[in-house]
């Protein structure tokens, strides 16, 4: 038993000889290939046993299949449920796409629009300037004003 310096210093481990020696590594055995023959069936005397041993594989097989009937059954309804899930999402993939498309067309009609207002105002700022009208002040700048010169509204 090859223990650190520290664990034979405790009393459980005082009667431990101590080893200075490095401790192997452990080696993983390559796998023995087994190259001898299948061992031979007993020779089976009583029929009534060989026909017991028969019916057991046929019941265990009939169970086997069973099983196997039932996680195919389990494993289509499955399938099944998965591809109406894909086809409820395709669809819902598709109405985003519709309403995704909508919202960008109400996007670029308003952008039009706000496009259209502005060079709307700009001819009309234009005219003002043409005919030398001054704008009209804003109420709002008006309320500025007057806060800026220390005056109440």
């Amino acid at each position: 038993m090859n223990l650190p310096a520290w664990m034979r210093d405790t009393e459980d481990y005082a009667d431990v000889p101590p080893q200075d020696s490095i401790p192997t590594i452990a080696t993983i055995p390559e796998p023995k290939l087994d190259t001898s023959s299948p061992p031979e069936p007993e020779p089976v005397s009583d029929e009534a046993e060989v026909l017991a041993r028969a019916a057991l594989t046929v019941n265990q097989f009939q169970r086997e299949r069973e099983r196997m009937k039932v996680l195919c059954g389990e494993a289509t309804f499955q399938v099944e449920s998965l591809k109406r899930q894909i086809e409820d999402l395709t669809l819902e993939n598709l109405k985003l796409k519709n309403d995704l498309a909508a919202q960008t067309d109400h996007c670029e009609r308003l952008r039009q629009e706000t496009s259209d207002l502005r060079a709307f105002f700009s001819s009309i700022r234009a005219q003002f300037d043409h005919f030398e009208i001054p704008l009209p002040i804003r109420k709002r700048a008006q309320v500025k004003h007057k806060a800026q010169n220390g005056e109440h509204p």
